[in-house]
């Protein structure tokens, strides 16, 4: 299916990684009110996560349909963008885990060993998928889209233009079914969060949009508008607000599919609204979204880094929040501009 009426590239998109980079960092800072032992960002980086993914999707197929696609050369050009972080910050981890490697742990080595393959997030154990570089889980998951992504496009392409909305719809209405199944079993966080094949639901989708969209607009069909993209953020902050008091495995992935699939095809409209450029194509958020893959990599390392001086100098742990991503930025922005230069 040709694809020359979309724009290759959307700026708004940029900021929309920005916007996912942000969600994610705020998830890992415990910010809690009151007596409460629940932090109120705790599911913040679920929606970030899924705007990643659906977005990974959606720009896949924006650049790669009616393409011909070497899917080995696909996933080797993941591996060579990301994995020399991913040792440079799996080195950085190895001090917290440290005594568990030199009392020869099982786990630990066995996670150490998951983490240089990019297997952890196959594993249904949380010391082994959340361990060392805790966020690299979605390296591990990002490989498995490299490989699975440009064959679930081609599949998708053959589907005729008139099913391509009742594929989408089919698609989350299995992730519902498949949070309905699993959320209440003792695996449900690996099932639903982090097991690929349940998460490749969120690239599909992305897909499946951006094949729409573009049948839509070839048709020359009207377009979700501002006053959908405008539903769409109303809903993701009204689910945030509920997100704490029920703290339900929901919240992990598919309540945010709609919203984020609503908000992505308006901002690849043509004619997105002022005050929609305006929130996602700022200075400040755009820098967020360039740097969005070295601040996810990096992040974490530095809040957990940032928590231990606090906590050395006996400072309350929320003040360590403003340096951690100062210094995540620094950091993320150093190395994204040594290895343009190499």
């Amino acid at each position: 299916m040709p694809n020359q009426t979309v724009r290759p590239y959307v700026r708004s998109f940029q900021g929309l990684r920005g916007c996912a980079i942000a969600l994610i960092f705020l998830s890992h800072c415990k910010i809690c009110i009151g007596n409460s032992e629940l932090s109120i960002t705790t599911w913040f980086g679920a929606l970030g996560v899924c705007m990643f993914t659906v977005l990974s999707g959606y720009l896949l197929a924006l650049h790669y349909a009616g393409e011909a696609i070497d899917t080995r050369a696909h996933a080797k050009k993941k591996l060579k963008r990301y994995y020399p972080l991913h040792l440079v910050t799996l080195l950085a981890a190895v001090p917290f885990c440290l005594d568990s490697l030199l009392a020869l742990d099982k786990t630990a080595w066995l996670s150490l060993l998951c983490q240089l393959l990019l297997v952890q997030a196959w594993v249904p154990v949380p010391g082994i998928y959340f361990s060392m570089n805790v966020v690299a889980w979605y390296l591990s998951l990002d490989l498995f889209y490299g490989l699975a992504g440009p064959w679930l496009l081609k599949r998708a392409e053959k589907l005729p233009r008139r099913y391509l909305l009742a594929g989408l719809v089919c698609v989350i209405g299995v992730q519902f079914l498949w949070t309905g199944l699993t959320w209440q079993i003792p695996a449900s966080r690996w099932l639903i969060y982090i097991f690929p094949p349940a998460r490749l639901l969120d690239l599909l989708a992305g897909i499946l949009l951006c094949l729409l969209h573009t049948a839509r607009q070839e048709e020359k069909k009207p377009l979700p508008g501002q006053w959908a993209a405008a539903l769409a953020l109303a809903a993701m902050g009204i689910l945030l607000a509920l997100s704490l008091p029920l703290n339900s495995e929901w919240f992990a992935v598919c309540v945010w599919t709609i919203p984020v699939c609503v908000l992505i095809g308006c901002l690849a409209g043509q004619d997105t609204a002022p005050w929609l450029r305006g929130l996602f194509q700022n200075r400040g958020i755009q820098y967020l979204g360039a740097v969005s893959f070295e601040l996810f990599l990096i992040h974490q390392l530095c809040i957990r880094y940032c928590r231990v001086i606090c906590l050395y100098l006996g400072a309350p742990v929320p003040y360590s929040y403003l340096p951690a991503f100062l210094l995540s930025l620094l950091a993320a922005g150093l190395w994204r501009r040594i290895t343009k230069k190499g």
